[in-house]
Order: C-alpha cells, then structure tokens, then sequence
C-alpha cells in the first residue's frame, strides 16, 4: 500500500511538473514571437525612414541649381541626408542580428531549428551548383567559339574573296 502510494504520488509530481514545463515553454515562446513583431515594426519603420534619407541624398544630387546660395544649401542637404542615412542603416543592421538572434532562439524552442538549417543548407548547396553548371556552360562556350575561330576565318576569307572576284 506505502508503495503504491508513493509510485501516484511520483507520477502525479512529474505530470505537473512536466506541464508546467510547457506552460513556461509556451509562455517563452509567446515572449519572443512578441519580441520580433516588435523588432519587425521597428525594422519597417527604419527601412521607410532610410528610403527616405536615400531619396533626399538623391535629389540633392540631381538638383541642377548654381547659384552660390543653392549650393551651399544642397550640400548642407546632402551632408545631412548622408549622415542620416548611415544612422538609419547601422540601426537597421543592428535590429536585423537582434531579430536574427530571436529568431534562431524561437526556432530552437518551438522545434524547427534543424529543418531551417537544412533547408537553409541545401538553398546554398543548390544555388552553388546552377552557378558551377552556369559557369561550366560559358565556359564550354567560350572553348567551342575559340575551337571554331579558325573554320570561321576560313569561311569569312572565302566569302571576302568571292565577294570580290563578284561571284556572289
């Protein structure tokens, strides 16, 4: 009877302790799903307000005033839209780690980590080789045009020279 009492009470104990293990996994998971929302709001705001710096950077570029005044002022514009837009785009750099940083914890908590990975993996193993065979086709190209060089000057010579004997 003592034993069987224990053996309930044991397993009743690891029950609870296993939901709420995946109470506080959930809770975690809600936490940084939460957190990069929030970090893609940011990053979409960054990205329109660098957009916009680039803009202002561009037109001041192609502003064709020349008046001593108006150069001044485009410079002053393109400084500032340069200094801007580098602010912007380090900002941006940094809450795409951090969002990368969340994402990978996400990743592992929820389970999808490896299957990413692979299929992060096997994109670049794919895209390597179109570029290797892309490659291997110029390349195959480029050694036929120099095999064939010499039949086409051949060809080109006799045309030339029945042209000009007008037998053409």
């Amino acid at each position: 009877m003592f034993l069987r009492r224990f053996a309930n009470n044991t397993t009743t104990s690891i029950v609870v302790s296993n939901a709420e293990a995946k109470t506080s996994k959930v809770i975690e998971a809600e936490n940084l799903q939460r957190k990069i929302q929030e970090l893609d709001t940011k990053i979409e705001f960054y990205t329109k307000c660098f957009t916009e710096a680039q803009g202002i950077n561009i037109r001041s570029y192609l502003n064709q005033n020349n008046g001593l005044f108006n150069r001044m002022q485009t410079q002053f514009y393109r400084k500032m839209a340069q200094n801007s837009s580098s602010w912007y785009l380090s900002e941006l750099k940094d809450l795409l780690n951090k969002r990368s940083k969340f994402q990978k914890q996400y990743d592992i908590l929820i389970g999808v980590y490896w299957i990413k990975l692979i299929k992060r993996l096997f994109s670049l193993l794919l895209l390597a080789i179109s570029l290797m065979s892309l490659l291997f086709l110029v390349l195959m190209g480029i050694i036929t045009a120099l095999y064939l060089l010499p039949i086409i000057i051949i060809f080109s010579i006799i045309f030339f020279y029945l042209k000009k004997k007008n037998i053409f």
